[in-house]
Formats: C-alpha cells, structure tokens, sequence
C-alpha cells in the first residue's frame, strides 16, 4: 500500500508571510514575545524575536537610587539623591 502523502525530506509547504512554496524543513516557526504564533516563515520573511517585545514582562525595580527630597524655591531647586550609602 504506498502512502498518500509526502516524506519529510520532499514535503512541500506554503509560507504564511509572502505565500511562496518551499520545502518544509526550511521553513520556521515565528516566535512573538516568547511564545510560538503557529506562523510558518521562509528565510526571508522570518525575523527573530525582538527583546523589545519583552518590556513589562520583567519587573523593574533600582531602589540603590532615588530622590529623597526636592526642595523648589524662588531662586534654585535643591534635589537630594540617596545611593543606600549616603547622601550624594
């Protein structure tokens, strides 16, 4: 009985950016914020996931510096920062 469909090394596929046929294996997979869209891509069309994509994933916290005191008067303004050390 011969098998109806193709083997991995002659399957031909469709990518899902430009719609122009290659064969399976040199297709990728799009990956968007780190999880896999389900997108396949040729060479050309692929791009990597960016690290930018990731903001607001990873909180963000310095608390080795912030301001202490702002003190605004007529003539200057007076900014105290605090390094955890000391008053810079």
């Amino acid at each position: 009985m011969s098998n109806r469909f193709a083997s991995k090394k002659r399957a031909i596929a469709e990518c899902d950016i430009c719609g122009f046929q290659f064969k399976l294996k040199e297709l990728r997979s799009l990956v968007v914020r780190g999880r896999d869209t389900n997108t396949l891509a040729c060479i050309e069309c692929w791009s990597p996931d960016h690290p930018q994509n990731k903001q607001g994933l990873y909180p963000v916290r310095d608390h080795r510096l912030f301001l202490t005191h702002v003190l605004i008067s007529q003539d200057a303004i007076a900014v105290e920062i605090y390094n955890g050390d000391g008053i810079l």
